[in-house]
């Protein structure tokens, strides 16, 4: 894990990770200590609000990418994004190409999630200097079957339910598409099964808990979008 800002008014900030995020954020770190974990992420999360005031968080994400992928990225983990704002992002682009090209970053474009905790309902209305909304998030979470939250509910709650639901991907396959009602069909050794559940909401699948594919098993997933 690591932890970016909004604020992309120049190159060098643009996506520049916070520093002490990717060594203290990681998984290892969480299982030792997970207070410890808990009392990092919420100090390094911290980041002020004395930055540029023209919020890019999609642009962000972009840039990170752009300095850290080759050295973040690995081909068959998940790419979880997790967006924190209260106003409308205002990068340059669409959101379709800002989603697009974190997808390009992985062969199966399921394994890409964009989680939103946002002004759900519009509250920073007509206040001068805010620029209202969030649509443009939330449309990059539904292009990528991901999570909104509202950035007025209770924090914790909203980042944990995230979280869980992060965590839940974790043994789970994603598909890069929705599939048509009736058409899908999962093989193990090419062997076709019923021991799964489909979520339509992270278009993933899951497999019971019994019924988990040994290591080294082919999986083969079939379907009409």
């Amino acid at each position: 894990m690591a932890i970016t800002t909004t604020d992309t008014s120049t190159a060098a900030k643009k996506g520049k990770m916070v520093v002490g995020s990717d060594v203290k954020l990681t998984s290892a770190k969480a299982q030792a200590d997970e207070n410890q974990f808990k009392a990092d992420f919420n100090s390094l999360i911290k980041q002020g609000t004395s930055g540029s005031g023209n919020e890019k968080g999609l642009a962000a994400s972009e840039g990170f990418m752009e300095k850290y992928s080759n050295s973040f990225i690995r081909s068959s983990a998940y790419l979880a994004v997790v967006i924190v704002s209260d106003e409308e992002d205002q990068s340059s682009k669409t959101v379709k190409e800002y989603t697009d090209y974190l997808k390009s970053f992985k062969g199966n474009a399921g394994l890409v999630k964009v989680y939103s905790v946002v002004d759900v309902n519009n509250t920073n209305c007509c206040q001068s200097g805010i620029a209202t909304g969030s649509e443009r998030y939330k449309a990059a979470s539904n292009n990528t079957s991901g999570m909104i939250a509202d950035i007025r509910q209770n924090f914790h709650g909203v980042l944990t339910e995230m979280g869980e639901s992060i965590i839940n991907l974790l043994d789970s396959f994603a598909l890069s598409h929705a599939p048509l009602a009736g058409t899908l069909k999962v093989y193990v050794n090419d062997v076709e099964t019923n021991n799964y559940v489909y979520d339509s909401a992270s278009r993933s699948i899951k497999f019971n808990s019994n019924s988990i594919p040994p290591v080294g098993a082919v999986i083969k997933v079939y379907y009409v979008k």
